[in-house]
């Protein structure tokens, strides 16, 4: 099986200034779905990626993360697009987890 992994911030959706840590500031990029479908047709899981320091910050719950992630699913499903999984680091930069791309 063929897999993409895409990173969320800047490539599904708009990379504002600053964390996204709500549903309501998630604004997906133009042609999103479509882009998605499309690697789907051709035979690849597609797989987010993502680094979520807002959430070792505090800045954001997992939960809050989890509305937002399930919000981005929504949007795509709406558009008859899905993702296969999503992966994210909770962890901020300096933390030395091994889990940041």
């Amino acid at each position: 099986m063929k897999a993409v992994f895409l990173d969320r911030d800047g490539v599904l959706n708009r990379d504002g200034p600053g964390f996204v840590t709500s549903p309501e500031e998630l604004e997906l990029l133009p042609g999103v779905a479509e882009a998605v479908r499309m690697l789907q047709g051709a035979g690849f899981l597609t797989v987010v990626v993502t680094n979520q320091s807002a959430v070792g910050r505090g800045l954001m719950t997992l939960q809050d993360l989890q509305e937002v992630h399930d919000k981005l699913e929504s949007e795509l499903a709406r558009d008859g697009a899905t993702l296969d999984a999503i992966y994210f680091c909770p962890h901020t930069p300096t933390e030395g987890c091994t889990c940041r791309k």
